[in-house]
């Protein structure tokens, strides 16, 4: 029985250690570059965290044997000038084993994301409002053949019902995660909007 003892601890000293650590799998359909960057947001600067140097045809993968800090993370690359691209946005919250999908063709709103709640999450709220600015630009055209009187009564209508719909959607989203690094992050966000806003 003794003898059996320091295999049991290796055994299970290998599975709790297999239990930490980061792969984050990124498939960009047309990603132009052969070399990605891992960076994060911290205190107003960004950071590189990671490297891929085999990203050719858009297959990237971040794998690291220590957990990531939570928080804001974005996918970047350098252009021919070395300047450094930002791509897009992510989030590490609880998760740090997922995949990320995308297509060049329209990179921010075609993110979708397998293994992570948080950014499944995160890329529906950035989509809200890809398509409220969308369809706001869109009814500029209606007033055609108005007045200026009616046409600004039907912009100022419309703008406040976006604005409703808007305010409940953040407060929806903010309820749903709550608890987690994005309802943080985004009642950070709003208390900070907010105060720009009164300042104003």
């Amino acid at each position: 029985m003794k003898k059996l003892i320091p295999f049991l601890l290796v055994f299970f000293g290998f599975q709790a250690s297999a239990q930490y650590g980061y792969e984050i799998k990124i498939n960009v359909k047309g990603f132009p570059d052969s070399v990605a960057y891992l960076a994060k947001y911290m205190f107003g600067k960004q950071y590189i965290v990671d490297t891929c140097k085999t990203a050719w045809k858009g297959n990237i993968v971040f794998k690291g044997k220590t957990e990531l800090d939570k928080g804001m993370y974005f996918l970047a690359s350098l252009d021919k000038e070395g300047k450094a691209i930002h791509r897009f946005d992510f989030v590490i919250d609880d998760s740090f084993k997922f995949a990320l999908t995308s297509d060049m063709a329209d990179l921010q709103y075609n993110l979708k994301s397998v293994g992570s709640k948080e950014n499944e999450e995160f890329f529906n709220y950035a989509r809200f409002y890809v398509d409220k600015n969308k369809e706001f630009t869109g009814l500029a055209p209606k007033t055609k053949g108005m007045n200026k009187a009616d046409s600004a009564k039907f912009m100022q209508d419309k703008a406040k019902t976006f604005t409703e719909d808007v305010i409940k959607f953040e407060t929806d989203f903010i309820k749903r995660n709550e608890g987690t690094f994005l309802g943080a992050w985004l009642n950070l966000r709003t208390e900070k909007e907010a105060k720009l806003t009164l300042l104003v």
